[in-house]
């Protein structure tokens, strides 16, 4: 409730002040003499003029540059993401090209050490058969 009262406040006392304002000016211009506390309503009055016309105006600039930060912001990210996209698929593609090398090597490797097995399998029985006729031989 207090919340809603503040600005319920504020307002009536602007209203207040600028309808005494108001009355201020109408004094002076009717030219009657004004009291210290008139003159110092209508400068009050002036500052508060100037103030609110400053901050509107730097308002409205930090507007701007929130803006623009904002759609600077989302240009970034924006590119991000398509660097990120396609650094992610450059890396797809190098994993895939060193898993293809690497089972390529692996069935080389396989197929080297079948060859491998073979020959020592020759090897194996060519030194057996040497060995049987050379016992033949010695037998006879």
């Amino acid at each position: 409730m207090a919340e809603h009262a503040a600005p319920v406040a504020v307002d009536v006392i602007s209203s207040i002040l600028a309808d005494h304002v108001r009355r201020v000016i109408e004094k002076a211009l009717r030219g009657e003499k004004l009291s210290d506390w008139e003159v110092g309503y209508l400068l009050i009055d002036s500052i508060e003029r100037r103030l609110s016309a400053r901050i509107d105006a730097v308002e409205k600039s930090l507007s701007t540059r929130i803006a623009t930060v904002e759609k600077t912001l989302a240009e970034l990210r924006t590119d991000l993401d398509k660097k990120i996209s396609e650094a992610k698929s450059d890396l797809d593609k190098k994993i895939t090209e060193v898993k293809n090398d690497l089972d390529k090597k692996i069935s080389e490797v396989k197929d080297d050490t079948k060859y491998l097995k073979w020959s020592l399998d020759q090897l194996r029985d060519n030194v057996i058969n040497v060995l049987v006729k050379e016992l033949i031989s010695r037998k006879s």
